[in-house]
């Protein structure tokens, strides 16, 4: 009579676990954690909306400057001072540390990724939060 075979159990990839999926706190959804669920969806909603306004401020920067916009048309000067108003606060911030190179500006690639590093600490925290149990 031979010997029964041992099952074995699927291996899992490296990183299976820090990558975020975790099968038991992925059924773990319950009432409270919604709060912190919330936060985090609006934090990385801020996030992509504030990647792509800059996106948008450089092209239509782009677009006027290669005369293509024109300013004097009220919808055409309506979201470019919008995209200005909130882009130009965090392009002055850089733009005070960044080296000078003339006429290309770096401030707005500098934003970028500042905000793609953003993102992935977010994305990092919560799970963080969620296998160390901190997630309520």
């Amino acid at each position: 009579m031979p010997k029964p075979r041992r099952q074995v159990k699927p291996r899992r990839p490296p990183g299976f676990f820090a990558a975020g999926f975790c099968p038991t706190l992925a059924t773990r959804k319950q009432g409270p954690s919604m709060f912190l669920d919330a936060l985090f969806f609006l934090a990385a909603a801020v996030l992509d909306l504030l990647w792509w306004a800059v996106l948008l401020a450089v092209i239509m920067q782009m677009l006027i400057q290669f005369g293509i916009l024109d300013t004097r048309n009220r919808v055409v000067w309506t979201v470019a001072d919008f995209l200005y108003r909130v882009t130009e606060p965090l392009f002055a911030r850089l733009r005070r540390v960044l080296p000078n190179f003339g006429p290309v500006d770096l401030a707005p690639l500098a934003v970028l990724l500042l905000i793609s590093a953003g993102k992935i600490v977010l994305g990092a925290t919560q799970r963080s939060l969620m296998l160390n149990g901190l997630y309520f």
